[in-house]
């Protein structure tokens, strides 16, 4: 109910704020700045004007004074949640103190406008070629600390189902576009917004959703995205130990948490929605239930993936409001499968594998400098004080031993890589349609690695 609807503050204290910010009257600032706010929200106000150059821009402006009372309702938080440790003694599992720090750190960034104009141009460099979604642009030597000055959308809300009614927009053509534009910021850019209700979202002639207010935004890695897309598709596919494994990787999941009682409840859940058809499958309200499991068994949600999760809520539901019949597993499979298909391509295990193969040789070229700081300081007292220590040359020897199976397998580990980078070259004299310098390689890590088993086995331990 306050998504920009809260009480403004008087128009000409913010004339004087920003009079205050360029040393300018404003009306050397705009050709005109409206007397009526065109939206209101608990940090900001925003009025429309007019530059002198003409064009149309929505002023936004910080409240006086919000900084300080921001600073003085995180200090009450802190001091609530030292009561709460200090009374509460299990809630340290939670960890509510990091609750207000995630919050203080989002909340400090939204009051710097110079931080969310560059948000937004982030966005719209994502966006710049796409044909459904529209970026406002930013007017940087009007932005300060405390006022950001963009173009102006002149657009429906997303949630004014009557008014796009009757101004003939396809709601199922705009709910699908505003869920890939969802999609898109999480499965391929890495980077979100992080506040993506309605009154954010405005429909423009054309069925194109417009962005605005790009103050909380999110941001997640390769590996993450890879990581959700599993999650996501073992939800879609009802596979419990798929979901279990996701939530592990994710290190949602820890490794001392008792998975098998997780796992009996999700597969509980599973069984709810097991058989319905795709369009009336939600996967919010799944994601809901599984989260919902997680926090009953004291498992506290990071904060990333808690804005990540929202975001996907959220946009679910913005479309589902807007067609009832909205299936959202049909525009996630395709973002998901493409992502999936992109992290097992041959090209990317390639890559993977000589990441992995350089680590392990920067690995054993610090060897021997790390065990011959271990010794000197194993002799020097230095490491387990009041301990005796005896048969050193055994473990030696031991070392010795295993450093060379290591090097041995990282001699078979580059075999395979390159061999595989011969037979996708294709070049050069072949036998049964492959590189036969390829398949000698294959042949000859194949022969190494059966030696370096038998060995491993004949010292009677793996």
């Amino acid at each position: 109910k306050l998504q920009d609807k809260v009480r403004h503050i008087p128009t000409p204290i913010i004339k004087k704020q920003l009079e205050a910010e360029f040393k300018k009257p404003v009306s050397e600032l705009f050709l005109s700045f409206s007397e009526r706010p065109i939206a209101t929200a608990s940090l900001s106000q925003v009025h429309k004007a007019v530059l002198k150059t003409g064009e149309i821009v929505a002023v936004k402006v910080r409240k006086p004074e919000v900084s300080e009372i921001v600073e003085k309702d995180i200090a009450i938080l802190y001091e609530l949640v030292n009561l709460i440790e200090a009374r509460w003694i299990s809630s340290k599992k939670y960890n509510p103190k990091d609750f207000v720090d995630e919050f203080a750190i989002t909340i400090r960034e939204e009051l710097d406008f110079s931080l969310e104009a560059r948000n937004a141009e982030k966005f719209a460099a994502n966006f710049k070629t796409s044909k459904i979604v529209k970026i406002p642009k930013v007017y940087g030597e009007f932005t300060k600390e405390d006022v950001l000055v963009t173009e102006f959308i002149s657009g429906i809300k997303i949630n004014q189902k009557k008014k796009l009614e009757s101004e003939n927009f396809d709601k199922h053509l705009v709910a699908s576009n505003g869920t890939d534009m969802a999609l898109k910021q999480i499965f391929e850019d890495g980077f979100f917004h992080g506040d993506l209700h309605p009154g954010n979202i405005f429909v423009l002639e054309g069925n194109v959703v417009a962005l605005v207010d790009f103050g909380m935004v999110g941001r997640i890695d390769r590996e993450t995205m890879d990581e959700l897309a599993d999650v996501l598709l073992s939800l879609t596919k009802f596979n419990t130990d798929g979901i279990i494994r996701g939530l592990e990787k994710m290190e949602i999941v820890a490794a001392d948490t008792d998975t098998k009682k997780i796992k009996r409840e999700i597969s509980k859940l599973i069984g709810r929605y097991y058989g319905l058809e795709l369009k009336n499958l939600e996967i919010g309200k799944i994601l809901t239930d599984v989260l919902e499991i997680i926090r009953k068994n004291d498992i506290r949600i990071p904060s990333d993936f808690a804005l990540l999760f929202k975001t996907l809520i959220t946009a679910e539901g913005t479309a589902r409001d807007l067609d009832p019949e909205f299936n959202m597993v049909e525009h996630i499979q395709p973002f998901v499968k493409k992502l999936l298909s992109k992290k097992y391509a041959p090209r990317e295990i390639v890559g993977q594998g000589v990441s992995i193969a350089q680590e392990v040789f920067e690995g054993l070229k610090n060897l021997p400098r790390n065990m011959d700081w271990l010794f000197r300081s194993i002799k020097q007292g230095k490491l387990f004080i009041g301990l005796e220590h005896r048969g050193l040359d055994r473990l030696d020897a031991t070392i010795d031993r295993s450093s060379n199976r290591v090097s041995f397998s990282l001699i078979i580990s580059s075999l395979i890589i390159g061999s595989s980078l011969i037979i996708s070259v294709d070049k050069g004299p072949s036998i049964f349609g492959y590189p036969v310098l390829g398949i000698t390689g294959f042949l000859f890590a194949t022969i190494l690695g059966v030696g370096l088993v038998i060995s491993i086995i004949r010292g009677g331990r793996f």
